[in-house]
């Protein structure tokens, strides 16, 4: 296994002047400068890391062993998703490598390829540095004699010009779907197994505020690949707009993506020698963002639903939509504009190859998580004596997120939310609530679980419908019918987009999400915000151009010293406290109660004693316990045991067997 190059912010002081020393080398500097390295020091490095829970979800399962394997062997991984420039946010926390049993051969060979303006350049996009300090950076390491750009915008390559159009009383820059697909289609070609090299690709669109005391915003167009491993992790911004208001016509904001897109559609994009074909997976935007890219009404109008022809009813100051089955529309009624009420006019998407109805889904994130998973929470803490908790005190340290109380609940981000209605809210909320709202949450969860989880969203469809069509219609006597607002409605058309497009994970915002917050905290500046954005995307295309697929599929968090041997390992092999599986996305921390449980595919859950890297094989064996007393959680709606829900006693546990 490779071992990866230490980022210049990780490394030992030791280590650093050790790279210093290399450096000066290759370089010829003066007497005064080398009288005066002594004065260099290192910055103090503080190494961290982050846990991420194991949960018992089907979506997390690791393979049962076979007889005659006793390694888990790298070779199960065949689709890994890369760490990649662009999206810092993903398994970036938990793909740091902090490795104390360093000898000196070994650095000895990493200083050998290291290369100082590489890692500056890393450090700057991963700390997200600004130019000013970068500059000082460069000043201090200039005088140690060292021969590195004066400015940090040579070093990273930073655009001196933007082709900037004006419309709709905002600036937009394209940077073009072409542009921003190419490089990674290039350095992935020759790993890429998609049938018939027919790559589809996921848009969102949505308005991203820069301050609480202006209206200044953005208005981002990105795109993801939905239907190849390799790539999931990427999201490419195509176009920004910024203003103090929303573009005011989406045809002209959206002209130059449409045209870009179609051209890609139709031709394909030529890598290396091979043609790929492309197809849009899906669209994804919030409900405000969704109106205005259909061109239709809002979600709050009499017909705001985008999904069928329901009638909403105006009670108590709220539209209301309190059908549990309606007609629903089709692609053919949509562009013919069969429902006159609901259309404001035409919508530029009708030029692409889609359902309008199918491809244009509803997000859970801002759905489920921040609507109807908010809302009900809401409820239990300030609503009615009737549907409050019995004793809220309970409730708080129960959460993920502690100290955070459920004071704080308007200002919970929708992971929060999401840990709390998929995983925590049942076990929480169990005798801290009246029994009928408990049954009636059950539903909510039990409906969730079967869409989220992959193996089971397709052959418990029509149970998850049942199961929101039930807890649609008991929430208007339960909380009233001037509360069945449009997030609720919603729920019912979730089934039908997971049908077309597999488990709700597979089209959620989360991801997008998770790349405007990169957008937001890229601009250091009110004045040029649109420019400083794209430049800060632009160096990190640059990066990615300049620098190699580190191929890991498991990464060595923290390695622990071996003193001891035993029937499963010898002293010669290496123990590891803490490794990151970058697949399954999962930690597995054998000091830890919350890493240390895992479910096989097989559903026996068992806790891992060691982590253990053989010195003459490939891959890592895991010595384990299996858990002998398991049993599921509840039977109704459904057996808990189906949706990854198990009670476990920790105690009575088999013998130790390799995994």
């Amino acid at each position: 296994m490779f071992r990866k190059k230490k980022c210049i912010g990780e490394v030992t002081t030791r280590y650093f002047r050790k790279m210093l020393n290399m450096e000066k080398q290759k370089h010829p500097i003066n007497k005064y400068l080398q009288s005066n390295n002594s004065n260099l020091t290192s910055p103090n490095i503080t190494k961290s890391g982050t846990n991420t829970i194991v949960e018992f979800n089907h979506s997390l399962k690791l393979p049962v062993p076979e007889k005659d394997s006793n390694s888990l062997s790298a070779s199960l991984l065949d689709d890994i998703l890369y760490t990649n420039v662009f999206n810092d946010d993903i398994g970036d926390n938990n793909c740091d490598i902090h490795d104390d049993i360093d000898s000196d051969d070994n650095s000895s060979k990493i200083i050998e390829s290291f290369n100082i303006e590489d890692e500056l350049r890393s450090w700057v996009l991963k700390f997200k540095v600004s130019h000013n300090s970068a500059n000082c950076i460069l000043g201090i390491i200039k005088s140690a004699g060292i021969n590195v750009p004066k400015d940090i915008r040579t070093l990273m390559k930073t655009p001196t010009t933007h082709v900037i159009s004006n419309i709709d009383q905002g600036s937009y820059i394209h940077l073009g779907l072409e542009n921003m697909i190419l490089p990674i289609l290039k350095k992935y070609d020759s790993l890429i197994y998609t049938p018939n090299k027919v790559l589809k690709i996921g848009i969102n669109l949505d308005g991203l505020p820069l301050s609480r005391s202006s209206k200044s915003q953005l208005w981002t167009i990105l795109i993801e690949f939905t239907n190849c491993n390799l790539l999931s992790g990427y999201v490419l911004p195509i176009g920004i707009f910024h203003g103090n208001s929303k573009p005011k016509s989406i045809h002209e904001f959206l002209n130059p993506f449409l045209s870009d897109i179609l051209t890609l559609l139709n031709c394909g994009l030529n890598v290396n020698g091979n043609i790929y074909q492309f197809e849009v997976g899906h669209v994804l935007c919030d409900s405000p963002a969704k109106s205005f890219l259909l061109n239709v009404k809002s979600f709050n109008a009499y017909f705001g639903c985008t999904a069928c022809t329901q009638e909403g009813s105006y009670i108590n100051n709220r539209m209301e939509f309190l059908e549990i089955e309606s007609l629903l529309r089709t692609d053919k009624s949509f562009r013919s504009k069969t429902q006159e009420e609901y259309h404001k006019g035409s919508s530029p998407l009708e030029l692409l190859p889609i359902d309008m109805i199918n491809d244009v889904c509803i997000d859970y994130m801002h759905n489920v998580c921040l609507g109807v998973t908010k809302r009900l929470i809401e409820f239990w803490v300030r609503g009615k004596k009737d549907v409050r908790l019995i004793d809220e005190n309970k409730v708080p340290s129960e959460f993920i997120r502690l100290p955070r109380g459920l004071d704080d609940i308007e200002f919970y981000k929708a992971t929060e939310l999401r840990m709390f209605v998929i995983h925590s809210g049942l076990i929480v909320l169990k005798g801290n609530l009246s029994k009928q709202m408990y049954s009636h949450f059950k539903l909510f969860v039990c409906a969730l679980r079967i869409l989220i989880t992959p193996d089971i969203c397709q052959t418990f469809n029509n149970l998850a419908q049942s199961l929101l069509n039930e807890f649609v219609t008991q929430y208007s006597s339960l909380y009233g019918a001037h509360f069945v607002t449009y997030n609720v409605h919603s729920l019912l058309h979730l089934p039908m987009y997971v049908k077309v497009h597999g488990c709700l994970d597979n089209f959620s915002c989360f991801k997008y999400e998770n790349y405007l917050q990169f957008i937001k905290k890229s601009i250091k500046s009110a004045k040029y915000p649109l420019q400083e954005v794209t430049n800060r995307i632009i160096e990190k295309q640059n990066y990615f151009i300049t620098n190699d697929i580190v191929l890991d599929p498991i990464v060595i968090v923290k390695e622990i010293i071996n003193n001891t041997s035993s029937p499963y390992f010898c002293l010669a092999d290496r123990l590891y406290e803490k490794i990151f599986i970058k697949e399954l996305k999962v930690t597995i921390n054998i000091n830890n109660k919350r890493d240390k449980y895992i479910m096989l595919k097989n559903n026996d859950i068992v806790v891992v004693n060691n982590i253990v890297k053989p010195q003459n094989e490939l891959g890592f064996k895991l010595i384990v316990q299996k858990c002998l007393n398991s049993s599921s959680l509840f039977t109704e709606p459904i057996e808990s045991s189906i949706i990854g829900f198990l009670t476990v006693n920790p105690i009575i546990l088999s013998k130790i067997f390799p995994l």
